[in-house]
């Protein structure tokens, strides 16, 4: 992997900011039920795509599945949402959010101790797009369709 994937998902990258949007201790899917995770019921655990978790965020898992990289709603099992393509795709998208977690690209100044945070976050991981993602959350942050605007952006990484 060319990225601190492998790293964020063993838990070995410690950041403040990463505390609620990667969880990686007890997982819901692997206590939440005797097999061993959830899976939609329409799904027949033989044929099922294998789903390799990563992390969770509230009552969301991201994992890996196949070769994309998906974000299945604990409440909604049915309704998982592709997010990325790629390692830099998935990066993309859990950026955007820790910016706005962080109250938005507008609060991020060279110089200020989030900003210099997130440097460091983007330096540890290797992230390749930051100043895009910061760009982007500028520009379409407060648009109401902006996660359809994200999902399209993330997905197209290569």
């Amino acid at each position: 992997m060319k990225t601190g994937l492998r790293e964020l998902s063993l838990g070995e990258v410690i950041d403040q900011h990463l505390a609620y949007r990667c969880n990686v201790s007890a997982l819901q899917c692997y206590t939440s039920s005797e097999t061993g995770g959830p899976l939609p019921a329409s799904w027949d655990a033989d044929s099922a795509p294998e789903i390799v978790p990563l992390w969770e965020c509230d009552l969301s898992l991201l994992a890996l599945r196949d070769e994309e990289f998906v974000e299945i709603d604990y409440e909604a099992l049915e309704d998982l949402t592709v997010i990325a393509r790629s390692e830099q795709g998935m990066f993309a998208y859990l950026f955007f959010y820790l910016i706005e977690d962080l109250g938005g690209s507008q609060c991020f100044k060279q110089g200020n101790q989030e900003y210099d945070s997130l440097l460091r976050l983007n330096s540890q991981l290797r992230f390749e797009h930051l100043e895009d993602i910061l760009n982007f959350q500028r520009q379409y942050g407060s648009e109401i369709n902006c996660r359809d605007l994200l999902l399209n952006y993330t997905r197209s990484i290569p």
